[in-house]
């Protein structure tokens, strides 16, 4: 229903398929039974399931959007008036979640992402953003993060029986103080230099903007690319939900990585470079 198992079709080479393991599979690769704890293991994301980072990405962006699941794309198509097309793609489709399901599934995330959950460096962003008299999807509509945090295990195991994980989280976000007729709109959330590039007179901007065009992105300092990004983000427009997954590979250096401790901090990196905070 999440399209695990099949490829996405985003124009990236080399796309993998990944596993979604089921009693037919088990016999014929392992030679076993499938058994009632194989169901329980897959049920919490355990066992032989195998996936890659843009299918988690996909699965999240269909929780984000009600159940809605969109083809994904790393080009974007342009209208005749210059704004970019989302939302009203003919090729999405309903994976078959219920309201019920889904509020139920969102509250878990919330929950995740919040005092008590998994991941800690959400805790001080949803303690301004959660409110626990509103229902999931009116927190999730006025800001709060939603998120789950997990472990990846792979290769064998070692005299202890533990074997190397990676790091994994998820996140879906909304930013509503950077929709088109809110009160904070993208030039006020902006750094120092960054507002005082947008709010110079046009002669001023050109010439600001001159010194960008001559860098590359890996020269640009945190300011000109909050700049960058943000001028792209008010001519073309915010998306009203954002799905963001993080994966970090351990090594022989690190080879426990864990989603809370590793994965989490980097996606609350780029929930505050969006936000401007």
């Amino acid at each position: 229903m999440f399209g695990f198992g099949t490829r996405t079709g985003i124009e990236l080479p080399a796309e993998a398929r990944g596993l979604v393991p089921d009693p037919d599979w088990k016999e014929k690769v392992k030679g076993e039974k499938w058994y009632l704890g194989n169901t329980y293991h897959f049920g919490i994301g355990q066992g032989d399931m195998l996936t890659t980072p843009v299918q988690v990405a996909q699965m999240t962006q269909a929780l984000a959007n009600g159940g809605l699941l969109c083809p994904l794309s790393v080009l974007a198509e342009n209208s005749t008036d210059g704004n970019v097309l989302i939302g009203n793609n003919p090729e999405c489709n309903q994976a078959g979640v219920s309201t019920d399901h889904w509020n139920t599934v969102l509250e878990g995330m919330i929950g995740a992402c919040s005092t008590g959950g998994t991941a800690y460096p959400f805790f001080s962003y949803n303690a301004v953003k959660y409110d626990s008299q509103r229902s999931p999807e009116v927190n999730f509509a006025n800001g709060a993060v939603a998120c789950k945090t997990g472990t990846a295990e792979f290769g064998g195991e070692d005299e202890k029986g533990h074997r190397r994980t990676h790091g994994w989280i998820t996140v879906m976000a909304t930013f509503p103080e950077l929709r088109p007729g809110s009160s904070v709109n993208s030039a006020t959330t902006l750094s120092a230099t960054a507002r005082t590039a947008l709010s110079a007179t046009p002669s001023a901007q050109a010439e600001q903007a001159t010194p960008l065009k001559m860098k590359t992105v890996a020269q640009l300092s945190d300011d000109e690319l909050h700049q960058a990004w943000s001028t792209k983000a008010e001519q073309l427009g915010f998306p009203s939900k954002v799905t963001i997954t993080v994966l970090i590979e351990s090594d022989e250096k690190v080879p426990y990585r864990e989603g809370s401790t590793d994965a989490g901090p980097i996606a609350r990196k780029v929930v505050d470079f969006l936000r401007i905070l």
